[in-house]
């Protein structure tokens, strides 16, 4: 019975465990699109500047302006994906060391759990992929 407690104790931690991986790794997906949103933005504004440039020699203040703050609002998102990787490794440290405990009590919900963990990875690579191709 106790061992039957502990080893759902070490599923249900290891499980919570996987599920913030994956909000994490979602999170971050999510702001890797919005920053290459931003990037096209950003480009397209850097070409119309010089487009401007080439015809008037002096752009709108108003398009450097714009073009300053979708610089910020890139960097500041570039900053956050940084972190969420960060987070991300810290988390799956902490879901590997998780399945390690209930490794030693139960086998074979860890490398179920494990299973688990290679298709989300799998299918988490494969959107990423699908992302960069539209």
């Amino acid at each position: 019975m106790i061992k039957n407690n502990k080893r759902d104790d070490l599923e249900n931690t290891a499980k919570c465990q996987l599920q913030k991986t994956h909000q994490i790794a979602e999170s971050g997906l999510v702001k890797d699109q919005l920053i290459t949103r931003k990037n096209k933005e950003l480009k397209g504004n850097i070409i119309c500047r010089d487009k401007i440039i080439k015809v008037q020699k002096s752009p709108p203040t108003k398009l450097i302006e714009l073009m300053e703050e979708k610089q910020n609002i890139l960097d500041d998102l570039i900053v956050e994906v940084s972190g969420k990787t960060v987070e991300l490794n810290a988390s799956d440290l902490k879901l590997q060391q998780a399945i390690a405990e209930l490794r030693k009590v139960d086998p074979t919900a860890a490398d179920q759990l494990e299973q688990s963990i290679m298709i989300k990875k799998d299918l988490y690579k494969s959107r990423v992929i699908a992302n960069k191709r539209l």
